[in-house]
């Protein structure tokens, strides 16, 4: 019953597992000759948890404990062992909710939910999947009821027969096998887990129960209490409570306290004012005139219709995030129904490729022994829960129970006990009523309570590291209750919301903002054109100098295009969408060719071009126009190609790449003109391109409100359309707007901002007597050598001053030192939860240090990785032939510094700089990362920006200077640069083919740097990474491998080759 936000439409209290199910029921076979219970170990056949020691194996128990002579079943179990060198002797017992839900079909997935909780624990964590359920044998599954349930989500109407039927023949298959279905009971799988524990050697048990498991562990303390050390009841509520009759009052109250929270929320209710009158309003209204939703074909293949009525809005309002009800409602209100249709896709989509919720047999035996769901709710006049209460009870146990073979027990009795036991409970919860826990507390005498804030069903799969440190400490010390310090604070207003703001908030803004563009667009172009063009230079010439700029580079990228879209449409069995391709592709390419065509600086021949009486702005609209033919004609083309294999009208695969391709090509006219470099173009529209592509839409289902913004917004979104638009007007209107007015000064253009300092005058110069100066004494001239080093000296000098006066080492610095921030921001919450787990003593100080310095040392190091071998090769690559352009050449002429000393001081004034800018990012990442997360290892991380970040930055900028030198213009140099981060990208994928060879020495991903950082450092480092499981022969591997020995050679291979490039480089030059 945990994650019930996850339940499936009709099986909302089954399903938070249906992911899991791919098993075929297995038949039980009978066991001889051996003592019950036993404990049969045998080797993993399931996935399990990577750089963990699991020991797996079957518990073979009676299947009819009254009968201990028959038939008997085997339990999987799977015991997560503690990496602790003295584990406590008493291990954590996981009781699974449900009932039906597993865990050990995927268990790294299921220890991922609960990872706070079980990874790193000081004991051994006992899994294993209850019988009847999962990996368990028989696992009593029912597919004869998927064609109904399918039925039923497509708005087909059964008649209770036929829902009855198809459980009937669940019922008579497995009776046929043999299987006695009435001892697959919460009684029956009690006595399986107290026998585990005991079979397993342990002599005392802490259980953990959540949701059903509550229920489970209740039952084990009634009926098994000797050995239970304490209990952990997460979602609880008493055996002897009627959830079938508290139903209806447990939703009005939640609805409820969601309002309440909204109300004193100040963003909430700014956004949706009267949200209890909204909803009431619309169930009434619901309830009268039931909506008839038609699945369109961007979420059903096949399309169909359904009733949506005041229950189903009920129903889906409960599998939300209580986040998100507020949004919900209001877009249901507003007539937006694309939260319903994606929940029923889901459903039909989970039927479909998964098959029944698990273990529905044994659920089914759960429900009728235990009287969990009697449909015999309360009545309600104000809302219609009553009436939902009774759907969800008959989706449960559509077949009566008398019909099904589960006789009556004794689970529904209270159970009383003085055992140590923590009761939490998610103050958000749709399914339980927080008075449940005042109930459980009366039974229990040694209980402790608390009620997680902002949190739902399953708070510690849930609730964030502050309730699962608590767990972790009330296990150590079940006598006491750690401090709940790390709790948020409630009742007090609420102004940095965690409501959802919805897709809707920006619709009315966006269509007045696309309206004046388009306003103002019109009044631009038709100013335009009644302008007389007045131009000395042929038409004709200047367009064939257009379409000659567009390159080689354009014909290579549109090629590639071509290949994949063509790999993608012939090849069914690739993973890849065409229009998908075209999307992805085109419009950064367009973007980079618009930032290399309209860059003064990179540009020689703007020189000519500004000396002509022709109107500049005809050069930009030229070259927009020869690349837009270029780049559209190919593009149309392609979705000519591909609208046949897409399914997509060719307007619909036009709108995909079309609109990022001019809000893109836009922003890169803009920012090339503002700059006067392609690079800071190129480097912001290539990372506005990869967060739209990758992180796109996990921002818009995060924050509905940012869809304006997204480049690659799904077809299926309901502002798609106004999507589009605006994407289009921000790209035109960005070179209309901006254009003309910077290309009105040539002067700027041309030169560059450069300031002119204003002399105040006070008045006329006063004439006064000159007196006759002493004789000067005029010392020898200096050696040549050491003119050379002041020349040098000087030099240095002046490229460091330049270089942070340009935007591109403090731009580089920005991006290595961003993931690392992003890191700290996601990190922060966790420092108040460290302080509670040493406070608390779940954890020591030396271990929280650890993880955080594995976490700094992690974050920090793949980020700058990537940024030094991607960025530094680009953003360094024209450091000479900058020197090309008018503002430099001919002071550099004038001079007569050699080549080698010119070399020479490039490099060394590059290197400076970055040394001084990664040691100031060192020095704030640190700090940020101490005050936002904790304390780490300051040796460990300086040794990271010592011997790591910082050699790998001065080496690749070193050789991606060096092999750019003898490019003439700075556009070919940088197109070096993406030839030497191309080659970083290589030698990173043959990493380990090339480690220990004679190519690991020319690798420019430097290997050696790569896996000391990533496999060496953490198994190495006391106490923390993320290989600290590893045991110790596969350390002692790490150790041969990777080590210091290795990562000194990398280095000095590395100088060696800047040492060799430079020396070419000075014979090139100085033959020239």
């Amino acid at each position: 019953m945990y994650l019930l936000k996850h339940f499936l439409n009709s099986f909302l209290w089954i399903g938070l597992l249906i992911v899991f199910s791919w098993l075929i029921p297995a038949p039980a076979q009978a066991q001889t000759g051996s003592t019950l219970p036993r404990f049969e170990p045998e080797p993993c056949a399931w996935p399990v948890p990577a750089n963990q020691t699991v020991e797996c194996g079957y518990l073979v128990v009676p299947e009819d404990r009254s009968a201990p002579a028959g038939r008997t079943i085997r339990l999987a179990v799977a015991i997560l062992k503690s990496p602790d060198l003295n584990p406590q002797p008493d291990p954590l017992l996981f009781l699974n909710g449900g009932p039906g839900s597993q865990a050990l079909h995927d268990l790294p997935r299921f220890t991922d939910i609960f990872r706070l909780l079980v990874i790193d624990l000081n004991r051994d964590v006992i899994f294993f999947d209850q019988r009847g359920v999962g990996l368990s044998q028989p696992a009593l599954e029912c597919p004869e009821v998927v064609p109904s349930l399918l039925a039923q989500a497509q708005g087909q109407a059964l008649t209770p027969a036929q829902e009855q039927a198809p459980y009937l023949a669940c019922r008579d298959r497995w009776q046929a096998e043999g299987v006695n279905l009435a001892a697959y009971t919460t009684a029956a799988s009690a006595a399986d887990a107290n026998d585990l524990w005991r079979v397993l050697g342990y002599t005392e048990v802490n259980l953990f129960g959540v949701s059903y498991g509550t229920v489970l562990a209740a039952t084990l303390m009634r009926d098994y209490p000797d050995g239970i050390r304490s209990v952990v009841l997460d979602s609880a509520f008493p055996l002897h409570i009627n959830l079938g009759q508290d139903e209806a009052t447990n939703t009005a109250t939640y609805f409820r306290r969601v309002f309440d929270h909204c109300t004193a929320d100040l963003l909430c209710r700014t956004l949706y004012p009267n949200l209890d009158t909204v909803f009431y309003n619309l169930l009434a209204h619901l309830k009268q005139k039931p909506r008839l939703l038609t699945m369109p074909p961007a979420f059903s293949s096949s399309p169909f219709s359904f009733q949506f009525d005041d229950v189903a809005l009920i129903d889906t309002a409960l599998v939300v995030p209580a986040r998100s009800l507020p949004a919900l409602i209001y877009d249901i209100r507003d007539d937006d129904y694309t939260a319903v249709l994606k929940k029923r896709q889901t459903t039909i989509e989970n039927f479909t490729r998964y098959g029944p919720p698990p273990g529905r047999a044994m659920a089914y035996s759960v429900f009728c022994s235990h009287g969990l769901y009697a449909p015999a709710p309360a009545p309600n006049a104000i809302i219609p829960e009553t009436a939902w209460a009774d759907a969800h009870a008959h989706s449960l146990t559509p077949l009566p129970c008398e019909q099904w073979p589960a006789p009556p027990e004794r689970d529904s009795e209270a159970v009383r006990s003085d055992i140590p036991t923590l009761i939490l409970l998610g103050q958000v919860d749709p399914f339980l009523s927080l008075t449940y826990a005042d109930v459980l507390a009366q039974d229990l005498s040694h209980s402790e309570t608390i009620i997680v804030p902002n949190t739902s069903h399953n708070v510690a799969g849930g609730g964030g590291p502050c309730p699962n440190n608590l767990i972790r400490s009330y296990l150590n010390d079940p006598t006491h209750l750690p401090p709940t310090d790390c709790l948020p604070q409630t009742g007090q207003p609420v102004f940095d919301t965690d409501f959802v703001i919805r897709a809707a908030v920006m619709r009315q803004p966006i269509q007045g903002l696309s309206l004046l563009l388009g306003l103002g667009l019109a009044i631009m172009i038709g100013a335009g054109l009644v302008t007389r063009y007045r131009a000395t230079t042929p038409v004709g010439l200047a367009w064939q100098r257009s379409l000659q700029l567009v390159g080689w580079p354009t014909a290579l990228g549109l090629a590639a295009l071509l290949a994949m879209a063509w790999l993608a449409a012939r090849m069914d069995w690739l993973p890849l969408n065409p229009v998908r391709i075209v999307a992805l592709i085109l419009p950064p390419l367009a973007a980079l060719l618009a930032a290399f065509r309209f860059s003064p600086e990179d540009e020689p021949a703007l020189e000519v071009v500004l000396s002509t009486s022709r109107p500049l702005t005809w050069l930009l609209l030229e070259r927009l126009v020869a690349l837009g033919l270029w780049l559209g004609g190919v593009g149309l083309l392609t979705s000519l190609y591909v609208a046949p294999f897409s399914g997509e009208p060719l307007f619909n695969n036009i709108l995909r790449w079309l609109p990022p391709l001019l809000c893109l090509s836009g922003l890169a006219v803009y920012l090339s003109l503002m700059t006067r470099r392609a690079i800071y173009s190129l480097l912001l529209v290539s990372l506005l391109w990869v967060v739209a592509a990758v992180f796109g839409d996990f921002l818009v289902q995060r924050w509905p409100f940012m869809w304006p913004l997204h480049l690659y917004l799904l077809p299926s979104h309901a502002a798609y359309d106004l999507n589009r638009l605006f994407l289009s007007l921000v790209g035109i209107s960005l070179v209309v707007f901006t254009a003309p007015r910077l290309l009105k000064n040539e002067e700027r253009l041309l030169l560059g901002n450069r300031p002119v300092k204003r002399r105040r005058l006070s008045g006329p110069p006063s004439i006064q007597r000159q007196t006759p100066a002493a004789p000067v004494s005029v010392s020898p001239a200096p050696s040549p050598r050491l003119l050379a080093l002041h020349q040098l000296a000087g030099m240095i000098r002046y490229e460091c001053l330049m270089q942070w006066r340009r935007v591109a080492l403090p731009t580089l610095g920005l991006a290595l030192m961003l993931p690392s921030l992003l890191g700290a921001f996601f990190a922060r919450d966790k420092f108040d939860d460290y302080n509670t787990a040493v406070l608390t003593g779940s954890r020591s100080l030396e271990a929280v240090t650890a993880t955080i310095t594995a976490e700094i040392v992690t974050v920090t190091w793949l980020g700058t990785v990537l940024v030094l071998l991607l960025m530094l090769p680009l953003v360094v690559a024209d450091t000479v032939p900058r020197d090309q352009q008018l503002d430099l050449r001919e002071l550099l002429e004038s001079l007569s510094l050699g080549p080698g000393w010119y070399l020479t001081g490039k490099v060394l004034s590059l290197w400076l700089n970055l040394f001084i800018g990664l040691g100031l990012a060192a020095l704030l990442l640190g700090g940020v990362w101490q005050l936002l997360v904790g304390p780490f290892d300051a040796a460990i991380y300086a040794e990271l920006w010592l011997m790591g970040i910082i050699p790998l930055a001065l080496i690749n900028a070193g050789l991606a200077c060096l092999l750019a030198a003898w490019q003439p213009s700075s556009q070919r140099a940088m197109l070096v640069g993406g030839g030497f981060t191309l080659l970083c990208l290589v030698g990173g994928g043959l990493a380990f083919v090339t480690y220990g060879t004679f190519w690991d020495w020319l690798n420019p991903a430097r290997p050696a740097l790569l896996l000391y950082y990533m496999i060496g450092w953490p198994g190495a480092t006391a106490g923390g990474g993320i290989f600290n499981q590893l045991d110790q022969s596969a350390l002692a591997l790490i150790e041969q491998v990777v080590n210091r020995t290795r990562l000194w050679q990398s280095l000095v291979g590395g100088a060696v080759q800047v040492g060799l490039v430079g020396w070419l480089m000075w014979i090139w030059r100085k033959r020239r």
